[in-house]
């Protein structure tokens, strides 16, 4: 009975159970209580070591962009990060329908700057190939590099990505 009363652990339990196939709650709840209803109710994935969220932004002219955050792990390991991006990556295939296309966010794209943070996004890209080299990825890219192919053309001539 207490479970019916709070909408957001009710809804994940019906995905949970297999009533539902999805509940959108991060419109109306804090982040941290969807994870408790999602871990509670549904739990990880098989073989998903770190929990993390991807979300999505249709543009007006219809293309899809998702966003791999690190929401539930405030500083990721190159692990972690690769893991969290392969995960949307194959989630991407079921929710929206096309092949995945991954770029790897950084503060420096192609060495424009330098730093641990920088070397844990290369690693995190070494480590995403191996996990699943029929992927398109690449990184480590500014937003403008990674979404924009005129200035992917000017600051990463040789990625296969090209914005």
């Amino acid at each position: 009975m207490e479970l019916a009363r709070e909408p957001i652990r009710f809804a994940a339990s019906l995905v949970g159970l297999g009533y539902a196939d999805a509940a959108v709650a991060g419109a109306t709840c804090p982040t941290a209580r969807v994870l408790r209803a999602a871990l509670g109710g549904i739990g990880p994935a098989p073989g998903v070591q770190t929990v993390s969220s991807a979300f999505y932004m249709v543009l007006p002219g219809g293309g899809v962009l998702t966003f791999t955050d690190s929401t539930f792990v405030p500083d990721p390991t190159p692990v972690q990060l690769a893991e969290s991006a392969h995960a949307a990556a194959r989630d991407r295939r079921r929710i929206v329908g096309d092949e995945p296309v991954v770029a790897f966010l950084s503060y420096s794209t192609r060495g424009s700057a330098e730093g641990p943070r920088v070397e844990k996004v290369r690693e995190a890209v070494r480590r995403f190939r191996a996990l699943d080299p029929t992927i398109r990825c690449d990184g480590e890219f500014q937003a403008d590099a990674a979404l924009v192919p005129e200035v992917a053309a000017r600051k990463a001539p040789g990625s296969s990505l090209r914005g």
